[in-house]
């Protein structure tokens, strides 16, 4: 029986490195971010090893880093505190002492924005994946020539009156 105490205690105390890391969002109350994250959008959860906390908006490969706090262990549940934020309709209320429950690599809580939010771990590579993701649906930047070479690769119709020019 003693075995068995300490092997479920052992087995569900939250530690540190459990919650430090990258989560990203994959749902907001009760709807999945995943036709959003099909055009490029995204939002993270950042717990840094500081006890720091950054909430973050990839938009189309440009990050904001929109809200910061702190989080800390307690009572095996990730308590957290964010600032106030923003103003007008960007505005958001401070968050004190807001609960998150983690098991395994999910990540729950209905202390962020008034709903049930859910967010997976993810690591290192799948964040690099997902940041060149999203950037391939941001503003391209070419040169002049390459400009001029995909221009050229284009055939152009010139209508003069009834007259139909193609240009290859």
């Amino acid at each position: 029986l003693l075995l068995m105490l300490v092997a479920c205690s052992s087995q569900s105390k939250l530690s540190d490195v459990d919650i430090e890391g990258t989560w990203v969002v994959t749902e907001s109350n009760g709807v999945s971010n995943s036709e959003l994250n099909d055009k490029g959008m995204y939002t993270f959860y950042r717990f840094n090893d500081d006890h720091s906390i950054n909430m973050i908006a990839l938009i189309q490969g440009s990050e904001y880093n929109v809200r910061n706090g702190s989080w800390r262990i307690d009572d095996n549940r990730v308590h957290f505190d964010v600032d106030a934020t923003g103003e007008g309709p960007t505005k958001a209320e401070a968050i004190t002492d807001g609960v998150m429950d983690v098991s395994d690599s999910l990540l729950e809580t209905d202390s962020i924005g008034g709903g049930h939010v859910e967010a997976k771990k993810i690591s290192d590579d799948e964040v690099s994946k997902i940041y060149e993701q999203s950037k391939s649906f941001g503003p391209k930047q070419v040169s002049l020539a390459e400009s001029v070479r995909q221009v050229m690769s284009f055939y152009f119709l010139i209508i003069r009156g009834n007259d139909v020019l193609i240009l290859g």
